[in-house]
């Protein structure tokens, strides 16, 4: 993982709470890798926002197997992509509005 932000607010940040670090552009992440999702995003299609930061467990996706079930209704994935899920089983994702992110 690579560097410090340029500016944060310290309000916050004692041993328990720290600033999330980005990997760097030449970090890879492993084929069916545990990562989690995170986010204050909709629970229901076209639902409010979340009160709570909600979080799910899921796994990196290979990307050839990625592109192959994206292209397959119209949709590109690109080398700067990452893909996660619970291929083929459902029934754990990100919240409405919580994908895309880091």
């Amino acid at each position: 993982l690579s560097g410090q932000p340029s500016s944060y607010s310290t309000n916050y940040v004692n041993n328990a709470v720290q600033p999330a670090r980005i990997a760097g552009a030449n970090y890879n992440l492993g084929d069916n890798q545990v990562v989690w999702a995170a986010g204050w995003g909709a629970i229901s299609s076209g639902g409010p926002s979340s009160e709570q930061l909600r979080h799910v467990q899921i796994w990196t996706v290979n990307q050839a197997t990625c592109r192959s079930r994206y292209a397959a209704i119209g949709r590109s994935i690109t080398d700067n992509m990452l893909c996660s899920g619970w291929l083929d089983v459902g029934g754990r994702d990100q919240c409405q509005g919580d994908s895309g992110g880091p």
